[in-house]
């Protein structure tokens, strides 16, 4: 992104505007939030799961569900080879905003999820399953930016799985 177009999109949330970042493994989306400065980004490293998935442990669905206006009714995300996305701090789950200003969860992956740090398809003995991020938002100005580490989530095909139509 431009510096210029950067600026533009950083008046939009100082107007109060909410902008919906969806990116999985390219860098520009991270150069983006950076020049927002959001602290939430992406962390382009595939997130799998072992056991909650829907055609494979490529396709995980995102189990933990924060309530908030965000994911009313939201009970799961079904992913197509998402990424997952690092709040930038203590990811607190708790009320409409943190008082740190860091980035708050709105969806997890499962207990079985994992980064699969050198892209093999397989859960290495130096990658460990837990619940990771794929979803957060946070307040950038008077506006609000939401980060979606998958943007399939959103594609036709994949909206009438999960409660990804809900979501959008």
């Amino acid at each position: 992104y431009a510096d210029a177009d950067v600026a533009r999109i950083r008046a939009f949330l100082d107007r109060g505007g909410s902008l919906l970042v969806a990116s999985d493994f390219r860098p520009a989306a991270n150069d983006l939030l950076a020049g927002l400065g959001a602290n939430a980004s992406v962390t382009r490293v595939p997130l799998r799961d072992e056991r909650r998935y829907g055609a494979g442990p490529a396709f995980p669905r995102a189990t933990n569900v924060s309530e908030g206006p965000l994911t009313e009714d939201v009970g799961s995300l079904a992913l197509n080879h998402p990424s997952s996305v690092d709040p930038g701090g203590s990811g607190d789950e708790r009320g409409p905003a943190n008082a740190s200003g860091q980035a708050r969860v709105l969806v997890r992956s499962s207990a079985y999820g994992y980064l699969d740090a050198n892209r093999n398809g397989d859960l290495d003995d130096d990658e460990t399953l837990g619940r990771h991020p794929v979803a957060t938002v946070e307040a950038v100005g008077a506006g609000r930016v939401v980060v979606v580490s998958d943007p399939s989530v959103f594609i036709n095909v994949m909206l009438d799985r999960g409660d990804n139509a809900v979501f959008l």
